[in-house]
């Protein structure tokens, strides 16, 4: 029996009371991992000390936006004045920043979260399947 490593690509999901509650985006979760630093970089530095909005950062999340609608941006369900906007970087930069802070935000936690087959750990931290008591097949 092999091990599941999952599937390519996530539905997004937003919290009730946020901008984007009700919306369903499909993004592609593989990104090379230059892409990947570059993300963590901008989101962990954004703000200089948890408060303070470090304007450096801006740029760097400018690119991120624009390579995620162009390259990990696959669907949503998104409309503006009744009429579904098509999935690309232009729409995806015309809207408000917090709706595209959103959406990045999620996509980031999806790129770092376990498959959702993935065997979850004991309560003292072990995943083989010895630790959890499991048999192996001889």
């Amino acid at each position: 029996m092999g091990f599941e490593v999952g599937g390519n690509e996530a539905n997004l999901e937003f919290e009730e009371g946020s901008t984007m509650a009700g919306a369903q985006v499909r993004v592609s979760i593989v990104l090379e991992i230059e892409d990947f630093v570059l993300l963590q970089s901008a989101l962990g530095g954004l703000f200089q000390d948890g408060s303070e909005m470090n304007p450096e950062g801006a740029p760097m999340i400018r690119k991120i936006m624009q390579t995620f609608a162009r390259d990990s941006l696959l669907s949503w369900n998104l409309t503006r004045d009744g009429v579904p906007l098509p999935v690309g970087e232009e729409s995806f930069m015309s809207l408000r920043v917090v709706q595209r802070m959103n959406i990045i935000n999620a996509w980031a936690a999806a790129l770092s979260a376990p498959p959702p087959n993935s065997v979850a750990a004991s309560e003292n931290g072990a995943r083989s399947a010895a630790d959890l008591g499991m048999t192996a097949p001889v």
